[in-house]
Formats: structure tokens, C-alpha cells, sequence
């Protein structure tokens, strides 16, 4: 497994681009959630390209697929990470620039469509557990540097990750923009506050 996803390290690269089928596939798996099974012949169409014109870009299906885990690693895991550690201001502040950029644009469907995938391979679910933990220690510091105990920041960074993610499939098919932020602020207020001893 180490050696599948050796190119999903940890430094976050701002210059990583993707190619037209690297964006053909997100598109169609942010479409269909990955809940069927993805296959090149159904990119190709989705595409409206010939799959000889796939064989440019790689070198075989297995070979996208390691580029759709270096896709999530940089544009939704180390960017997110890095969008909490530079931000400045409260904790509220921190995490809601961070999660505001989730919820103003498609990334809820990509995420969607990865944890899909992660229920079907186990190395996927172990790949993706690996940066659930990077990004709860993270909220977890944010906690702890605004003044909560080491215990205390890890429930709070829990909670609220879990939250978010436990509610994913709902706030996108039944929640505007409006009321998906309503709800997360919600959460935020709660989780952010500092109750008396």
C-alpha cells in the first residue's frame, strides 16, 4: 500500500494540475457518487473522447486511479490542512475559512464519491483513515492553541469533523448553500465555546 500511494506525500504542491481526463473523471464520479462501477469505457463516453485519447495521458486505468487519490491529497486533504494552519483569528474563524470552502463548492460531491470508493477497497478506506487522523490532529492543535486541554480539543475536533462528514449525503441533496452553512455555524458556535468548570 505504501509503495500505491507514495506520491500522495505530505507537502502540499500549489502547481498541481490536472489533465483533461484527471477532470473528465471527477466530473463524472462527482455525478454519479461512485456508486456504480467506473470504468473507462463509461469515462470515454462521459467524455465524448476516443479512448485512445486516454493512452496520452496514461498508461493504463489503474495508473488514473493513482492520480484521482494525488488529486484528493493536494486539492481537498493538504488543502484544506494548509488553509487551517495559515489562517489567523479565533478558533471560529480558523475553522470556518476552512470549511467554508468546502461547502461553497462542488468538493462535497468528490468526497462523496471517494468515501464511496473507500467502502468498496480497503486500502482506499486505510488511505482515507490515515488523513481523516492528519486532519482531526490538526483541528485538534487549533483547539489546544486557543486555550483547551489536550482532551478537551480532540472531542471538540472530533465531533465537529464527524459531524461534517456524517452529514455529507444530506446537506447535498437536501440543503442550499444558505442552509448548509446555517447548519455548520450551528455546530461551530456550540463546539467553539468554553463552558464554565
Amino acid at each position: 500500500m505504501d509503495e500505491y500511494f507514495s506520491t500522495c506525500n505530505d507537502t502540499f504542491n500549489d502547481s498541481y494540475q490536472p489533465n483533461e481526463w484527471l477532470d473528465f473523471a471527477v466530473n463524472y464520479l462527482c455525478s454519479t457518487g461512485w456508486t456504480e462501477e467506473f470504468k473507462l469505457e463509461r469515462l470515454a463516453e462521459y467524455s465524448n473522447k476516443p479512448i485512445e485519447d486516454f493512452y496520452k495521458f496514461y498508461r493504463d486505468f489503474n495508473h488514473l486511479l493513482e492520480d484521482l487519490l494525488r488529486y484528493y491529497h493536494q486539492r481537498h486533504h493538504r488543502y484544506y490542512l494548509e488553509m487551517l494552519q495559515k489562517s489567523e483569528g479565533s478558533v471560529r474563524d480558523k475553522l470556518l475559512l476552512s470549511f467554508t470552502r468546502f461547502i461553497n463548492r462542488n468538493d462535497i460531491e468528490f468526497e462523496i464519491a471517494m468515501r464511496n470508493w473507500a467502502r468498496a477497497k480497503d486500502d482506499i478506506h486505510l488511505f482515507l483513515k490515515r488523513l481523516d487522523k492528519q486532519k482531526i490532529n490538526c483541528l485538534t492543535k487549533v483547539f489546544v492553541q486557543d486555550g483547551f486541554t489536550e482532551e478537551d480539543a480532540e472531542s471538540r475536533a472530533s465531533l465537529i469533523y464527524w459531524s461534517y462528514i456524517g452529514k455529507l449525503e444530506h446537506i447535498r441533496i437536501n440543503t442550499s448553500k444558505e442552509k448548509k452553512m446555517e447548519n455548520f455555524l450551528r455546530i461551530l458556535d456550540i463546539l467553539v465555546r468554553k463552558f464554565d468548570e
